[in-house]
């Protein structure tokens, strides 16, 4: 991307921050004033002191939309959010395990009540913005199905119930701003996840089968938060979704109309 397509990019992501705090009946101390020019160096610094609040305050209804989903942005129920299933599959056999493990009906809770850890953007880099989301606690249950082996001899069988808790999952990453027929738009977000500290309960409660069948609990508890890590993909892929969606809504309500209409007033002389 050219200096000068950075630049203008830069003033229209400024104006659109200001006409959509305007529009929010932000307080004039929150807004980019727009009742004289800035020179370019403050005009900057105070779209990057703006970036963090402004994307919090874009988000703010966004909990409610995961609780309650939204059929006309497409944004499903994602909390409490339906996994339906996975699997985890583990064979390091003939010398130690081998398990295939199903899980379903898997039911997720806590994706609403994610915290913006960070939102930093970098004059020289305009077009992109650096995203940090932190989700407490995230609890995952269901049933899951398990068969194997101990050392290819002795099967393992165990069905049952499981809870798995995962807490301070951060999902991190960066977003791509760019300009298309309803105005700026976040045109891409990827995020990635950490490896979050994860406890385990699993609860036997169907048939089981052979001599150590009794210590497939065990087993699986150890599992645990690599049987987190399986899941955490079709999480993040829907959350990443959501909050794409509703980004982009709210910042359609700023025509591009409008935003040009601010850049005599806001573009250096």
């Amino acid at each position: 991307m050219s200096h000068s397509v950075k630049m203008i990019l830069f003033v229209i992501v400024g104006c659109t921050i200001s006409l959509t705090c305007q529009a929010r009946a932000v307080g004039p101390e929150d807004a980019i004033s727009s009742s004289s020019p800035l020179p370019l160096a403050d005009f900057a610094a105070a779209v990057n002191s703006t970036i963090a609040e402004y994307v919090v305050n874009l988000l703010d209804g966004l909990p409610e939309q995961l609780q309650r989903g939204n059929s006309e942005l497409n944004i499903p129920i994602m909390d409490p959010m339906q996994l339906n299933r996975f699997n985890y599959t583990l064979n390091n056999a003939p010398i130690g395990f081998a398990m295939d493990i199903k899980f379903n009906n898997v039911v997720v809770s806590g994706l609403s009540r994610y915290q913006v850890e960070s939102a930093l953007a970098d004059p020289n880099i305009t077009d992109k913005v650096q995203l940090k989301f932190t989700i407490p606690s995230i609890k995952m249950n269901g049933r899951y199905s398990m068969s194997g082996n101990l050392f290819a001899v002795f099967p393992l069988i165990s069905t049952g119930e499981f809870d798995l808790i995962s807490n301070n999952l951060i999902l991190s990453g960066e977003g791509v701003l760019g300009m298309e027929d309803n105005g700026l738009q976040m045109v891409e977000l990827n995020l990635k996840s950490n490896e979050a500290k994860t406890k385990t309960n699993f609860r036997e409660n169907g048939p089981q089968q052979g001599q150590f069948s009794g210590v497939a609990s065990e087993l699986l508890g150890a599992l645990g938060p690599q049987i987190f890590q399986t899941a955490t993909p079709l999480i993040q892929q829907q959350f990443t979704n959501s909050i794409k969606t509703w980004l982009n809504t709210r910042l359609a309500e700023v025509s591009i109309t409008d935003t040009l209409g601010l850049l005599g007033a806001l573009v250096p002389k």
